[in-house]
């Protein structure tokens, strides 16, 4: 029953060759408590910068008199 439940593990988990759990010698079965822990953690990193767009000639230029720059990410 051991090698069953073995086989059946091995085949769930894709594992690279099974054929070695039919010769592995099973000497001693025991029940005992385990834990099974899985940490998932994940990444995000976010950045600002400015950009820069050149001047192509348009009638209206933004100056100090126009009022504050607006921050990263705000659209005039």
């Amino acid at each position: 029953m051991a090698r069953d439940i073995l086989l059946q593990a091995a085949a769930e988990q894709c594992c690279r060759g099974r054929d070695f759990i039919k010769d592995l010698p099973i000497t001693k079965v025991e029940n005992t408590l385990a834990w099974h822990y899985d940490l998932e953690s994940f990444l995000e990193a976010r950045y600002t910068c400015w950009t820069y767009k050149p001047f192509t000639g348009q009638e209206e230029v933004d100056s100090r008199d126009s009022g504050h720059v607006p921050g990263p990410g705000m659209s005039s």
